[in-house]
């Protein structure tokens, strides 16, 4: 899950201020505030502030810690 902590650590990091990063994403600032205040984002979203901030963005799928068993499928009707 994306915090927005992360977001304004790695805008700090770099050198960068809210101001900058909405500018690059073509929004002003009050609508990046809203933006990063979402609860949850696109991957799409994510890609574009990632690439703001001067980040990779990295989405992997880990097996579940029970040992990765599938529920069954249930047939289609």
């Amino acid at each position: 899950m994306i915090k927005k902590s992360d977001i304004h650590f790695y805008t700090r990091k770099n050198g960068l201020f809210d101001y900058q990063i909405a500018a690059r994403l073509g929004m002003d600032p009050k609508n990046y505030a809203r933006f990063i205040g979402k609860k949850n984002f696109s991957v799409n979203d994510l890609q574009k502030l990632a690439d703001a901030i001067g980040v990779d963005l990295v989405v992997e799928f880990r097996p579940k810690q029970n040992g990765g068993d599938l529920p069954p499928v249930s047939p289609e009707k």
